[in-house]
Formats: structure tokens, C-alpha cells, sequence
């Protein structure tokens, strides 16, 4: 058998199986094949949060750019057109590119001007494109307005006697008429009602507003209210109180001038009377223009009224004086609840001093017999006073005193001829005179100065001013506490009646201490602040 011969390097190869499995189970080099997986992955969501952050500043920018834009826009005393001013706004912030002139809407009147705006920017992505996103749209949207809203105004004007001075209540009247012109321009028609108080020494609230209430000591000749000390820890003056009505009485006329009362603590005539919640601009304006100074101060009763006209507790009252036409209809449901987020209530206070001594009649003679009569043929009035008589047997006895006549009898005078003298009620006492004259009568019916300086003080009894003040920090507290707003007016006052008047506004730049005519710009202050500015969407 021949062989074949091995030549070098000519050996047979066979597949090594083993070698191969081995292979195939080495797990070398695997790890870099995943990081660089993971590289890339960390790499596309870096570069996405770039996107986003680009286009969550250039959001934010844009919408902070319009909202300024749109809220000078819609201030009422911005002279330029408002699409002027929006799109001047953007071109400032080098953002004009992403709003046109079609993406502002304005709607405006004389009374009101809303203005909304869209912008858009279009951003191109950097790596979002990576998984399809080419561009980012980054928008921003909104709307304001500035209007008047629904506003109840109550005007708490001095009318005492030291407003006649300086011409004071000349520029008083010229500039509270301004206010009122440019609160009616800038509102809208039926969305204003203003409450004009006049106060001096009390607040005459009308005889129509006051016989909505149940009174004691009822008169029909002057409409004044004496309140307790605690009535002004509320803002509020219920229907269901039963209020006690001011006397007619004159606590200053000297006896030595005659019996008829010529100042009345409650002050009589139309021209002093409260305007019981108005939207007639020209009954507004005329009231003021009305007005006359007479009588001491009080601060703390006009606001008091001032308040219980803007407070709810009022509304059946205003619904009643509705019904009998002396308040528009489209007023009857004020004073609107203090929930009511679209209706503001305001209350002015303007004064030129500071609180005086508040005369009232006390319970015992305000009302009901007085032991005094009136002869109905010659009107002479008898006083009766304690006669020492010796008369089978001597005592006191009651007899009666006649001024004019200088009589005196056992029976009143007029009672020997003619008709009885009738004994008159103490309300018509004061209707006919003065407190001084009467506690006179008593003096010259006794003979006795002593008798004079009781009768005076027991029938003129005052509310001192210091009290009053306490008075008036109480209700402006409770006005302040329901979020009424309150601007006060130092017209000419000294340094104490400013600090008091500061201490009532709701903060000290609603206080305006001035003079002269700068009474004017004081409301017209008020006025613009008046005016209230909203983003409402």
C-alpha cells in the first residue's frame, strides 16, 4: 500500500467545535454597546428640556409682555388708541413679530373699555425634531377692562355753622357738584346711586325715609334720630329698631329774644334734608347747591347715616321708599349685600372742625303731659309752680303763671272765658318754645334763679364732644370691618380734628387735609380713585 507523503505546513484543519460555543458564550465588550445606548438616549433628553426651557421663557416673557400691555391698554386715561399702545408694548420687548394688529380686540364706550390679546411664537426645535417635533408654539392670552363697577356713594357734608365762614361752604358745594359730574361721565347709566347727608348739629333724614321705622316721641315737623352710645359699634340701622326721635327743641336762643324757636337742634326745611339714594345727577347737584350753614357739629351721626345707607340692613327701607317712587326701581334692592364682589360702597366725610356738644331732650320731656296750658283763643301759655294758700287751712297748691300777663291764678288763663285752656303735650312745648324761654317762664313763675339753671340744664342735656369722637372712631371702625371704603376731608381743620379725621379713613392716603379752593382737587382725587382697574381674565 503506497503512502502518501506528508508535505510541511499541508495539515488537515478540523473544525473545533468547543471553540466556537465558546465563542458564542463570551460575554466581552457587551457594556459598551448599552453605554453607548444610554449615551444617546441622555443626549436626546438633554436636548429636549433645552426645548422646553426655550420655550417656557419665551411663554413666560410673552405673557408677561401682553398683560402689561393690555392693562395700560384699558386705563380709561390712556389717550392712545388702544391697539397703539399694545402693539407699542411688544415692539418695545423686541417681540413684535409673534402679535399682529388682528390679535387685539378692543370694545370701549365713554363709560368702560375692555381690550384682549393672543400672541404666538413659533419656535423651531433643536432636538425635538428628532422624534418629529419641528416647532414649539408658545402662546399667551388675556383680557382687561376698566369700568366703574355698581357703586353706592354716600355723601357726608358739614353744614355748621363755621361752614359759613371763608366762603367755605361756597367751595364746598362747587367741588362735592364736580364729583358728582365726573362719577356719573365715567359710569355707566343706572349704575350709580348717591346719598347726599347733610349734618350739623343732627342729621334730618326726611319724614318719607323716617315712617318706615316704629319711633318713640313721634313728631311730624323735623326727622332727627338720637342714637345710643352702643348703636355705633354696628354699621347697621334695623327696620325693627324703634328709634327715638330728636325733639324740636332750641337749646341756644337767649329767653331774652322771645319764646319761638328760630335754631333747632333738628333742622327743618327740604334744603337740609337727606337725599335718600339717587342716580339723578341733576337732584344730586341741586341738593348740594342747596345747602346752607347753620348749627353745631357732628361728625359721628352723619356717619352713622352715612353707613346704615350703604349697609344691607337698609334694603327693605329702600324697597319700600321704591314702591312709593322717591328711589328708582332699578335701585330697590340696594343696599346691596357686602358679598356683592361687583358693587363698591363708598363713603366721603368732609368737615371743617371737630365734634361739638350735641344737645337732646331727655325721655321725661319729650313726650306725653307737660302741666302746661295753652289758651286756644289768645295762645297765651300758663307755667304751673307750688302757691303757699291759706284757704281754710294753709298748704301748697298747685296754681298757674301767664308770662304775658304777669297773672297769676288758680286756673290756667283763658279758663274764665272763652274755650278751656287745653294742657298741651311736652313735643308741642318745643314746638313753640325755646328751651331758655321756658326754663324763664319757671324762674318768673318762682321767683328763683336756681329754678331757671335747673329747668335749662335738665332740658338741654348734651353729648360732650370728646364722646363724640369716641362715637365717630366706633363706626368708622364697623364701616371699615364690612369693607366699606371710606375717604375723609379736613377742610381748614386744626391738627387735632386731622388726626381724627385720618384715623377714620380706611388708610391715610384716603385722607385729604386741605383749603381754599383746594377742596376741588381733594374730590376730584377721590374721583379717579374711585375708578377701579380689574384683569378679568
Amino acid at each position: 500500500m503506497t503512502q502518501t507523503p506528508k508535505l510541511p505546513g499541508s495539515r488537515r484543519r478540523k473544525p473545533r467545535l468547543p471553540v466556537l460555543l465558546a465563542f458564542g458564550r463570551d460575554e466581552n465588550g457587551s457594556l459598551v454597546v448599552f453605554s453607548l445606548f444610554i449615551f444617546v438616549m441622555m443626549v436626546l433628553v438633554g436636548g429636549m428640556a433645552v426645548d422646553f426651557i426655550r420655550f417656557e421663557n419665551t411663554r413666560t416673557r410673552l405673557q408677561n409682555t401682553l398683560d402689561r400691555a393690555i392693562l395700560a391698554a384699558a386705563d380709561l386715561n390712556q389717550t392712545l388708541p388702544a391697539k397703539d399702545v399694545v402693539l407699542d408694548y411688544f415692539d418695545k420687548a423686541d417681540l413684535s413679530e409673534y402679535i399682529s394688529e388682528d390679535d387685539v380686540i378692543v370694545e370701549e364706550s365713554t363709560t368702560y373699555r375692555t381690550v384682549t390679546a393672543t400672541a404666538t411664537a413659533e419656535l423651531p426645535s433643536l432636538f425635538l425634531n428628532a422624534i418629529g417635533i419641528d416647532t414649539l408654539a408658545a402662546p399667551a392670552a388675556g383680557s382687561a377692562e376698566e369700568r366703574i363697577s355698581d357703586l353706592e356713594i354716600s355723601l357726608v357734608l358739614d353744614i355748621s355753622g363755621s361752614m359759613g365762614s371763608y366762603s367755605r361752604i361756597s367751595n364746598m358745594r362747587t367741588a362735592a357738584r364736580n364729583f358728582v359730574d365726573t362719577i356719573f361721565t365715567t359710569s355707566e347709566d343706572g349704575k350709580v346711586s348717591i346719598s347726599v347727608l347733610p349734618y350739623s348739629t343732627q342729621v334730618n333724614m326726611s319724614g318719607m325715609f323716617l315712617q318706615n321705622y316704629s319711633r318713640s316721641h313721634a313728631q311730624s315737623n323735623s326727622f332727627c334720630v338720637d342714637f345710643d352710645g352702643s348703636d355705633f359699634n354696628s354699621s347697621s340701622v334695623s327696620p325693627t329698631t324703634v328709634l327715638k326721635q330728636t325733639a324740636e327743641l332750641d337749646p341756644w336762643k337767649s329767653y331774652r329774644s322771645g319764646q319761638t324757636p328760630t335754631t333747632r337742634v333738628c333742622r327743618t326745611g327740604s334744603s337740609a334734608e337727606a337725599l335718600i339714594m339717587s342716580g339723578n345727577q341733576t337732584a344730586i347737584k341741586d341738593k348740594i347747591s342747596a345747602l346752607t350753614a347753620s348749627g353745631n357739629t357732628s361728625i359721628d351721626i352723619g356717619v352713622k347715616w352715612g353707613t346704615a345707607l350703604l349697609d344691607p340692613a337698609t334694603q327693605p327701607i329702600i324697597n319700600s321708599l321704591s314702591e312709593a317712587g322717591s328711589v328708582a326701581a332699578n335701585f330697590a334692592a340696594r343696599p346691596a349685600p357686602y358679598s356683592d364682589t361687583q358693587t363698591m360702597k363708598i363713603l366721603v366725610v368732609m368737615t371743617d372742625g371737630v365734634n361739638t356738644s350735641q344737645y337732646y331732650m331727655p325721655d321725661l320731656y319729650s313726650s306725653g303731659p307737660s302741666g302746661l296750658f295753652k289758651d286756644p283763643d289768645s295762645g297765651r301759655i300758663s307755667v304751673p309752680y307750688d302757691n303757699w294758700v291759706c284757704d281754710g287751712g294753709c298748704g301748697y297748691q298747685t296754681w298757674y303763671y301767664e308770662i304775658r300777663s304777669n297773672t297769676r291764678a288758680a286756673e290756667p288763663y283763658g279758663d274764665t272765658s272763652g274755650d278751656p285752656a287745653l294742657e298741651m303735650d311736652w313735643r308741642d312745648v318745643w314746638s313753640e318754645i325755646t328751651v331758655n324761654y321756658h326754663a324763664y317762664m319757671r324762674y318768673r313763675a318762682e321767683g328763683s334763679s336756681s329754678v331757671y339753671y335747673s329747668w335749662r340744664d335738665a332740658t338741654r342735656p348734651k353729648v360732650s364732644s370728646s364722646t363724640k369722637n369716641a362715637r365717630l372712631d366706633s363706626i368708622c371702625t364697623a364701616a371699615k370691618n364690612q369693607g366699606i371704603l371710606i375717604f375723609t376731608i379736613g377742610f381748614e381743620v386744626t391738627d387735632s380734628s386731622a388726626v381724627i379725621m385720618e384715623s377714620c379713613a380706611s388708610s391715610a392716603s384716603n385722607f385729604f387735609r386741605v383749603a381754599g379752593t383746594e377742596i376741588d382737587d381733594a374730590f376730584a382725587s377721590i374721583a379717579t380713585k374711585v375708578q377701579s382697574l380689574r384683569l378679568i381674565q
